[in-house]
């Protein structure tokens, strides 16, 4: 570590008033509208851990966990000491290694959405940003891409599928609390924190205060009923992830 970075670190310890002695790291890695919202307050509910939103920040060395747990730290008003920090990365610009994939004290998911609910679900709730059906398309197909690569560079990792969160939630919330080794397990309904509903944070729709995982149906375009109507590229995206799900079950 050099002088700058050695004192960045300081200065967090005394701020702080504690070492940060987490005991590892929940990465969720995903695309936008994906549920992963849901998923992120399931988690950071959980008292083993601390973080249910996203915290844009980039997860290439040591240097940058320190910073997501002075982050997260500051944002929960919680100490980390002793739990999983939580962090969610949805976008292609926030760079996640491959060698912070496979420490050991990371513990890497991968949830993806079926493509046609999924640009629906984007362009909607985006359109005011000008996002429509094409841009949507492109950005799913190559964030989903992109996770195909990640989860396989990963030694360790559990893949879900989106679909199965809200139709096999218990069997998911098993496997997910297998996984992470959590005293207390998983449980479908969530706690709401300050940043809940907070856009920069997280989904901002109504549906996040709920409060517990549910089965929700949203409205999709006229004949948009099966992964052909996303689109050739979307949907092979989609189909080489639940290959590499299914290679991994």
């Amino acid at each position: 570590m050099n002088p700058r970075d050695f004192i960045r670190a300081s200065q967090f310890l005394v701020r702080t008033g504690f070492h940060p002695g987490a005991r590892g790291y929940i990465l969720l890695l995903s695309h936008m509208r994906s549920r992963s919202s849901v998923l992120s307050h399931v988690i950071g509910s959980n008292p083993d851990v601390v973080g249910y939103f996203e915290n844009h920040v980039k997860l290439r060395n040591s240097l940058d966990l320190l910073s997501l747990t002075e982050k997260v730290a500051t944002l929960t008003k919680k100490s980390p000491r002793g739990k999983w920090v939580y962090d969610k990365v949805l976008h292609s610009n926030l760079t996640v290694t491959s060698e912070i994939l496979n420490r050991p004290d990371v513990l890497p998911i991968f949830l993806v959405r079926e493509p046609v609910e999924s640009i629906s679900s984007i362009a909607r709730q985006l359109a005011d940003k000008g996002w429509h059906e094409r841009k949507a398309t492109k950005y799913y197909q190559k964030r989903v891409h992109e996770l195909v690569e990640l989860a396989t560079a990963c030694d360790r990792k559990l893949i879900l599928d989106s679909n199965d969160l809200v139709s096999d939630t218990k069997r998911i919330l098993d496997k997910l609390s297998r996984f992470v080794g959590v005293e207390t397990p998983f449980r479908s309904r969530y706690e709401k924190g300050a940043l809940t509903g907070v856009r920069k944070f997280g989904d901002s729709s109504e549906d996040i205060h709920r409060g517990e995982i549910v089965q929700t149906s949203e409205v999709i375009d006229s004949g948009a009923s099966s992964t052909s109507n996303a689109g050739p590229e979307a949907t092979a995206a989609y189909q080489s992830y639940c290959q590499l799900r299914s290679s991994t079950t």
